[in-house]
Order: C-alpha cells, then structure tokens, then sequence
C-alpha cells in the first residue's frame, strides 16, 4: 500500500530487534530500539488494533515521523508485535488486511513449531533428547553411502550399563532417569564431533563413529568411555557408581548397517558375559558361531511365516518285528 510500511519487532530482553519490515529500507533490519516502543501492547491480542501508550519518537527516528498502529503476532518463541506506520493515518479497513495477514502469520508459525516439536519427538529419547534407534540406524545407514566400501572408517559401539536395575530398585526410578540423563551428557562428550550418541531404551546406548583414521582410534573410544562411566556420578539425592558393557564392531566392505549392529551387539553380550565392565570387539573367530546363531534366530520369524518350515514324519521300527511302532514329527526348514 503506498505511504505505508510495516515493521515486524521482537521483545529481546530490556531492548526491542526490528526482525523483518516491508516499505521501509533493508538497513532497518537489525536495528534495536527501547521496550518503550511496544508498552502496552499485548503479544497474545492480535484480534483487535492496539494503542501504544508511550512516545513513538525511537520509531520516528528510524524510518521518519509516522502515524503508527500496532497488533499483537502470537508466537511460543517471543513476544513479536506488527507495528505499521502511514504517512497519513492508516484507514481502519487498511489496518484490518494487516491484522488479519498478522493472525494468518502467527497460526502459520504455531503450526510449524507443532510439527517441529512432533518430528524432533518421533526420533529422539524424550527423557535424555538424544536420538532414537530409528534416527540412529537411518544416519547409520547413510555413514555406510557415504564411506562407499571404506573399510576401518566407521565403528560401532552398543553401551549397556551393568546393574542399572540395582540403582532403580535402591534409589528409585527418579534417581535412574537422573542417571541416564547424565550418562547420555558423558556419551555425548565422549564422541565429541566424530559421531552420533543414542540411546536405544532402558540403560542401552550407541555411539557411531565416523572418518576415523586409523582402526585403533574406535577402541580408544570405548576406552575412555569405559573409564567415563567408571567414574562417580554425583545426582542430585545421591553418588552412585556404574560401569558399562560395551561392544564394538568395526565395518567392513562385506557388512551391511544391520550386520555392524548385529556384530556390536554381539560383543556387547560378550563383554557381560566374561564380567562386565570391559570393552569386547567383534571378531569373526571370537563371535562367528554366535553371530550365526543370532542370524538363524532372527530370520526364524520370518521362515515361519513365509511358510518354509515344512513337517516330516520319522518312523520308529522295533528291529525284531520289522513293524513301525511309532513316528517322530520333525518340523525342518
């Protein structure tokens, strides 16, 4: 509209940040001007046009005397108010396209932060804010596109944490989820920007580790994390003291992402198994039977339902008549 310019302003602290403006120059943008600017205005009131009860000269100085009129944008983030001012005053039918392109916007930008705080809640652990095992494996996956057969560029580690269970029976739940929250700020400080922490659920943890240099470099890793979660942790009630089970499997040009976790999973089990507290890597001669039976136990659902578990018959013979007394049924794949 000729003669009019709008500014789009948001309460920053004791000051006011001109964010955005249209019929005015592009040097207004950034400037910062006092909260006088939007006294007695009502962020959540974009329903009606709003009367500033102070001067409106730090306005005046920035893009000229005006005649000003305000609405309310309502917004989660901020306190964010549309302020138009005319050369002459601005018609209350002029004013009211503005108000309602100012409700339009406001709606538009709840909407978006919903469906923000939907997808960031679909993949990530809402008690420690760290990714999920879907976000996991789906950046897992695109580690292995990127790394393009590589071999000894990408680790995995599956952490489980040795007798969580005791800390939730003798401290509570609340002193467990404390727990894990301060575990997941040591994974993550551990990996540093070399890769991704997540946690799987319960006390089970991963950490993916990427462009490594050299193969040794991932079991550095899962030692120091080792020694990390040795330490102390100081929650706010009491002082406990966890150590972790952590497994290791290093890719290679022959695996797959699902095979890397199968592998660190395995050695995970294994580092329990032989006392806890250590860090166990994936060999095929140390986990191979292991590795094959998970495999057989995996597919084993699925053979059942594609039909391909087929049943037979064994006779019995007693060797002294020739008769068949009896048969075994045997369901073989």
């Amino acid at each position: 509209v000729p003669g009019i310019g709008v500014l789009v302003l948001r309460r920053a602290g004791d000051d006011v940040l001109v964010e955005g403006s249209a019929g005015f120059p592009e040097t207004v943008r950034g400037a910062v001007l006092p909260a006088s600017c939007v006294e007695g205005l009502d962020p959540r009131d974009s329903d009606r046009a709003q009367e500033l009860k102070s001067s409106t000269e730090p306005l005046d100085r920035l893009v000229g005397r005006r005649h000003w009129r305000a609405v309310g944008l309502a917004t989660a983030d901020a306190d964010r108010f549309l302020q138009a001012g005319g050369a002459r005053p601005i018609p209350d039918e002029i004013f009211d396209a503005f108000r309602t392109l100012a409700t339009q916007w406001s709606l538009a930008h709840a909407n978006c932060g919903v469906h923000t705080e939907l997808a960031h809640r679909a993949h990530h652990d809402q008690l420690t804010g760290l990714p999920n095992r879907t976000l996991f494996f789906e950046r897992l996956a695109a580690a292995f596109d990127a790394a393009d057969g590589a071999e000894d560029t990408i680790a995995l580690l599956i952490v489980d944490l040795d007798d969580f269970k005791q800390v939730n029976d003798v401290h509570g739940h609340a002193t467990g989820d404390e727990l894990l929250v301060e575990v997941a700020a040591r994974l993550a400080e551990a990996v540093g920007d070399r890769g991704l922490p997540a946690r799987f659920g319960g006390d089970e943890f991963a950490l993916l580790l990427t462009s490594l240099d050299r193969p040794d470099h991932a079991d550095e890793v899962a030692d120091r994390l080792r020694r990390s979660l040795l330490e102390p942790f100081r929650l706010g009630r009491v002082t406990v003291t966890v150590g972790a089970s952590i497994g290791l499997a290093g890719a290679t040009p022959r695996l797959t992402a699902g095979d890397l976790m199968r592998c660190a999973d395995i050695a995970m089990y294994s580092a329990k198994a032989r006392g806890k507290n250590r860090v166990e890597r994936f060999t095929e001669s140390g986990h191979g039977e292991i590795a094959q039976l998970r495999l057989l136990e995996e597919h084993l659902a699925h053979a059942v339902e594609r039909g391909e578990i087929v049943l037979h018959y064994q006779p019995h013979v007693d060797l002294r008549t020739g008769r068949c007394v009896g048969a075994e049924a045997l369901a073989r794949w």
